[in-house]
This record gives C-alpha cells, structure tokens and sequence, in this order.
C-alpha cells in the first residue's frame, strides 16, 4: 500500500521515556520527512530554546506512535539543508537531498573555508531508520531512555507498524478497538492443548487448529486493541512470552481493517 505523504506544516509530539518533544514537518516524500524537533522537551512553562533538522521515516506518524496535534495551514517551511557527513576517511562531506524521496543525491567534500563552514553549522546526517532517529534526539537532548539502548532495527518490528499503519489508514474512527489475532505455531499438540487452556483462564479467546495428520499446530490468540502501534507492540511481547512458555513460535499478527 503506498501513503500520501504526511502534509506539510504537521505538527507532531516524539514520546521518549516520560519526555514529550515537539517536531514539525517541513518535508515529505519517498516514506520520509524532513522536520524540525525543539528543545529542551516540553515541561510546564515550557519555550523552546534551539532546534534538531532531520530528516526520518514517517512510519511513526502513521502507526499512532507520534501523536499528531494538527496541520497548520499557514505553516512557512524552511528548505532542505545540507547535511553533514563524514566518509570513510574521515574527510568532511556536505551532502544534498532529492527533494522528492529525501534521499542522498550529491554528497561532496568540504573544501573551502565557506564550506567547512557550512559543515560546523549543518545539521548531521544519520540513518533515517526511526529508532535511531530516537536515540539521536534522546542524546542531543538529555532525555532518559534506557529502552533505545537495547533497540536494534528489526525488520519484524518494521512489518508490524506497517500493518498497524496500513489499519489507520483506512479507518473510520481511531478511537475504536480492532480485532488482533496473534498466531503461534507448536511442534507439540499437547502443549497447544495446554496453552489453549491457559490463554482461556486469561481470559483470551484462543482458536486451536491441531488435525491428528498435521505435523504442527496453530493456535490463534484473539485479542483487542486500539489501532497505535505501542499498544499492539505490547501485546507482541506479551503473546511472545506466552508462546516461549509452551515452547512455541511466535508467526505475527493480523488486524483486520475496522
């Protein structure tokens, strides 16, 4: 499914730990954003001080995973920068955007002192994957957030706020819980049986598909969430935990469109 791209002049809140940061978009395009975050994070009393340009996936935005405060109609974006970067021998580069996918499409070496220049004051180029975006944003800040620590890229996760995102994207009203079935796959009928058990005195709604001719089974764990990719990925742990319990394996999720 391809997104329209997030409009320009949206404002929008970065949870990290217990902080809140506040970004804008000025940018969209190829599933990214070039936007601006002000700190310090948002407190009482709070003005922002400075700003972070950067530019990152998108994903977050549709996934419910940055609340989205409102698009302003008046909004005056400021043009792409160019970005500081290093190369592999460690000489100092500027790097310019396609405007369209918000990708490299130039990187140079700075040279002169106008460039060199240019380079100190530039914004730095780092991966546009959205954990990353977050660590970065959780260190230029001060901001406690001890659970970046142990995030990596994972293209599961990736999957999982795509579908969650795709969910959004076609519903009527975000404030409804959805459907989610959660499928766990046993090499073990018995210990599907169990877990089949177990997950009903939790009060899940478990679907166990276990034919004496089939080598495996499958049990599906029906629960309930509101459409935002922190909630599902909550139940994903949970339903995780769950599945290692009875030795099974965890094969995703489905959320049908509300």
């Amino acid at each position: 499914m391809e997104f329209p791209p997030i409009p320009v002049g949206t404002v929008f809140v970065v949870p990290i730990g217990s902080a809140r940061i506040l970004g804008a978009v000025h940018a969209a395009g190829g599933d990214r954003i070039f936007c601006t975050m002000l700190g310090p994070p948002m407190a009482a009393g709070w003005e922002p001080e400075y700003e972070i340009r950067g530019v990152v996936e998108d994903l977050a935005l549709r996934d419910g995973s940055w609340e989205i405060r409102e698009t302003q109609a008046d909004f005056e974006p400021a043009p792409l920068p160019r970005f500081a970067t290093r190369d592999e021998n460690d000489r100092q580069m500027l790097a310019t955007l396609d405007p369209a996918l918000l990708q490299v499409a130039e990187i140079a070496v700075a040279e002169t002192d106008d460039e060199r220049a240019e380079w100190e004051r530039s914004p730095r180029w780092v991966g546009t994957e959205i954990v990353t975006f977050e660590r970065s944003l959780a260190i230029t800040m001060n901001v406690a957030a001890p659970e970046l620590e142990q995030q990596t890229h994972d293209a599961a996760d990736h999957d999982s706020r795509l579908v969650v995102a795709m969910t959004r994207a076609r519903a009527k009203d975000l404030s409804r819980q959805v459907p989610v079935t959660h499928l766990l796959i046993f090499n073990d009928r018995r210990a599907a049986r169990r877990a089949a058990d177990e997950a009903r005195r939790l009060g899940l709604a478990p679907s166990l598909d276990a034919p004496w001719y089939r080598p495996q089974a499958r049990l599906e764990v029906n629960t309930d969430s509101l459409a935002a990719y922190p909630n599902v990925r909550e139940q994903i742990r949970r339903i995780h935990a769950f599945a290692e319990r009875f030795g099974a394996e965890y094969d995703g999720f489905e959320m049908p469109v509300p």
